[in-house]
């Protein structure tokens, strides 16, 4: 089993056992209502800003800083001792007072040469993703423009506002996500991988995935290379969830 700690035992005697899934959650929300500079020791928000990570990704800082985890393309899960996985998704108000989702949340990349030898329930997607730690925040919008994110507002102070489970599983979707995943699986496996895109797939998709669009690599039964692709719950997934979360209920701009 990959150990994906990048701190020592004692650093986590403080903070939460990393093999119970209670002593985590219970961590976790005590991010709920405020920031990484709430909740983080003044030492350790000089060492991010030192390193200008708080310009950085939300999650990698989440990960490292306050889970004290290692950023990494594992196949497990980021707890692996108890099958969790570790995502934080951004919400935003729109331009009708109302919190939503703001984008997709992106899972782990599609190994083509891996996907055509495996069947659904036993499936590296499910082992990756099937429970999920979902941390959720509030994106800073652009007051002149709700449409871009205010990147004068430091990461460090990001409100989150919901912390919760997701059991893949246990979704009252599971058969859609399912037939999202078998359509991956066949075009992958046809040789198509020019069919791969988010418009012919309900609520998981294969989202393109890299720095830029020479983010390329082989593909099973297929001459040359195409787009790198990772899957993907779409933003009217995410909005499903959130609406059925009290957070919505309970918001309070």
């Amino acid at each position: 089993m990959i150990d994906k700690r990048c701190n020592s035992d004692e650093w986590y005697v403080d903070r939460y056992d990393y093999r119970n899934e209670e002593s985590i959650l219970l961590y976790s929300k005590k991010l709920e209502g405020k920031t990484l500079r709430d909740v983080l020791s003044e030492k350790e928000v000089k060492e991010i800003e030192n390193h200008k990570l708080d310009k950085g990704d939300l999650g990698k800082i989440i990960e490292e800083h306050y889970f004290g985890l290692k950023t990494n393309s594992s196949p497990e899960p980021d707890f692996s001792d108890i099958g969790l996985e570790l995502k934080v998704t951004a919400c935003k108000i729109n331009n009708n007072k109302q919190l939503v989702t703001k984008e997709r949340l992106v899972l782990n990349i599609i190994n083509p040469f891996e996907i055509v030898k495996e069947k659904w329930e036993s499936s590296s997607f499910l082992k990756k993703n099937n429970r999920i730690l979902l941390l959720r925040y509030i994106c800073p919008m652009n007051p002149h423009d709700n449409s871009k994110v205010d990147y004068s507002v430091s990461k460090l102070d990001y409100k989150f506002i919901s912390i919760s489970i997701h059991v893949m599983k246990n979704s009252l979707f599971i058969k859609e996500i399912k037939n999202d995943w078998e359509y991956i699986f066949n075009k992958i496996n046809d040789g198509r991988p020019d069919l791969l895109s988010e418009k012919y797939t309900t609520y998981m998709g294969p989202c393109p995935k890299g720095s830029d669009k020479n983010s390329i690599r082989n593909y099973p039964n297929y001459k040359g290379k195409f787009m790198q692709r990772a899957f993907a719950l779409k933003t009217n997934y995410m909005n499903i969830l959130l609406m059925g979360s009290d957070i919505v209920s309970n918001w309070k701009k």
